[in-house]
């Protein structure tokens, strides 16, 4: 699913060009916190004042070309920035100026082009911090940008203290209620996702919705970009049930906005296919994802970066429903595409080759699935660290293949690192960490060690009762599972007395790769294994 940055649209106000440049100059900080619901035209990098007239020098006047490409805004801002510069002299500083640079520099960073949005965003932030003292909401505007870059690109480490700049200076200058500052805590919010850190970016999350809803609305876009944002975290998180009526609203604030074929409409279509597949309504999955694929088909064509991500999720909805082959022609058409998009070394051709190895691991090819997991944990950690939950997922996943196998001395050391992670990234009341504790437990369950098993299995069910329900399917597999040790013990005890089984158990240090109980008392294979994770990113 798609999560990104808030969008805060100027479209619509017809004050002229000169207030906004009155703007750049000086920064209107309000009185009383209401007192900011519109911004200047213009202010916003997002919404740029669009050039109805490229000015050119032409003696004393201006004339407007006779023929504008308007459909090439690269072209248009390319016009405006050799004028200014014409006008006022090749190293003149000037706003139009840096203003011009930094639009372009928006431009080709939603193009895709980095590298140049970069070299924009850094031309027009030395020139407006020659133009303005201080910390000037315009010097912001570039900080924050650059570091959305940075972000785009996992350069986390760079990003931050930029994002950092970027509220400070916006929180001064607006006494923290301005939808700028919503923007940037949103951004930060996005930064603290893709680091794993879920509880900080969920506080940034609800704060940016909340300064939405009361500065624009709530039928506002950015509060629609805003809620999409906080339920794909809760989505991430397992809270599911919370999710849904976010996406909901967001889902129909988009349809109102924009209409029923838009990019924003086909990505909430798309989270909402992977909602609905998580809580089991497959019909509805299904139903929104060709819906989300039929709209990317007509704005993109048969490749792009979104259609992938779709054909991804319709893979992993084909497993569930049994359609194994379907499954397996679509993740390799969203590996190649993802592939030939963004290079090898991505996070989401890891995620695709996660699913896909969980795939051919179901149907039994485990040597193959071996090979596209460590794949998949090789990119995971090279581009995410190691401590990210999408490394505590694969991580889970060869556990799970090395169980299945027999290897269980090998598995153990899998499911801890990765509960490990997801402690770190989630707490402790998380249905992800719940699943890594079951899935340890079944290991000292499988060879005899009852007492350590049973406690991992308590802590698991007291973690989805808490947060699932009691009835939720997941809470009644670990029920069943710690209902199961509990039997076993009983039978192992009846069998060779207490005094033995005391012996048998007694050690923690780790189990072996054979049973340390007889076959005849642990043969069975608890309930509730994690299954390969068919979650895409």
């Amino acid at each position: 699913g798609k999560a990104g940055a808030i969008r805060v649209s100027t479209a619509g106000q017809k004050k002229g060009d000169e207030k906004a440049w009155d703007f750049l100059s000086k920064p209107d900080v309000p009185k009383k916190k209401k007192e900011v619901l519109k911004l200047p035209k213009g202010y916003m990098g997002y919404q740029f004042p669009p050039m109805k007239k490229i000015i050119r020098p032409e003696g004393n006047s201006a004339t407007r070309p006779k023929k504008v490409r308007t459909g090439d805004a690269k072209w248009l801002y390319d016009c405006g920035i050799t004028a200014q510069k014409r006008n006022f002299g090749e190293n003149s500083e000037h706003p139009v100026t840096a203003s011009l640079l930094f639009a372009k520099g928006e431009l080709l960073r939603l193009r895709g082009d980095n590298s140049a949005a970069l070299t924009h965003y850094d031309a027009a932030l030395v020139m407006r911090r020659k133009m303005f003292r201080g910390n000037h909401p315009c010097i912001a505007d570039c900080i924050n940008s650059m570091a959305e870059v940075f972000r785009v690109e996992n350069k986390f480490r760079q990003a931050l203290p930029m994002y950092d700049k970027a509220l400070e200076i916006r929180m001064e200058a607006y006494e923290g209620c301005h939808p700028s500052v919503a923007e940037v805590k949103n951004n930060l919010a996005m930064l603290s996702f893709a680091e794993g850190r879920y509880p900080e970016a969920q506080k940034l999350f609800e704060e940016a919705l909340k300064l939405c809803e009361e500065l624009l609305g709530a039928s506002h876009p950015s509060t629609a970009g805003a809620l999409t944002n906080l339920a794909g975290l809760l989505q991430a998180a397992g809270q599911h049930r919370l999710a849904l009526p976010l996406y909901q609203r967001a889902l129909a604030i988009k349809s109102q906005t924009y209409g029923e074929e838009h990019v924003e409409v086909a990505s909430t279509l798309n989270n909402l296919g992977l909602l609905y597949k998580a809580l089991g309504m497959f019909e509805e999955s299904q139903t929104n994802y060709e819906k989300a694929l039929e709209i990317q088909r007509k704005l993109h064509g048969t490749t792009h970066k979104d259609i992938a991500t779709t054909l991804n999720n319709m893979a992993a909805l084909y497993v569930s429903l049994g359609k194994r082959h379907d499954a397996k022609e679509l993740y390799k058409d969203s590996v190649s595409m993802r592939s030939a998009l963004f290079g090898v070394d991505h996070p989401t051709v890891a995620a695709t080759l996660n699913n896909y190895a969980g795939l051919l691991f179901s149907m039994g090819e485990y040597e193959p699935a071996k090979d596209y997991f460590e794949d998949a944990l090789r990119i995971r950690r090279k581009v995410l660290g190691e401590n990210h939950p999408s490394v505590a997922e694969t991580l889970n996943n060869i556990g799970l293949l090395l169980y299945t196998q027999g290897q269980l001395k090998d598995a153990l050391p899998c499911y801890e690192r990765a509960l490990e992670i997801k402690r770190a990234a989630f707490g402790d009341m998380n249905p992800s960490v719940a699943t890594s504790l079951n899935n340890l437990a079944s290991v000292y369950h499988k060879v005899g060690h009852f007492d350590h098993a049973a406690a991992l299995y308590k802590n698991a069910y007291d973690i989805r009762k808490a947060v699932l329900g009691e009835v939720h399917d997941d809470t009644l597999v670990v029920e069943e599972n710690l209902k199961a040790v509990k039997r076993d013990k009983q039978k192992w005890q009846a069998m060779h007395g207490s005094s033995a089984f005391e012996s048998a158990n007694g050690s923690h240090g780790g189990p072996s790769d054979q049973n340390s109980a007889s076959s005849s008392s642990v043969a069975r294979n608890p309930k509730g294994q994690s299954k390969a994770k068919h979650a895409a990113r």
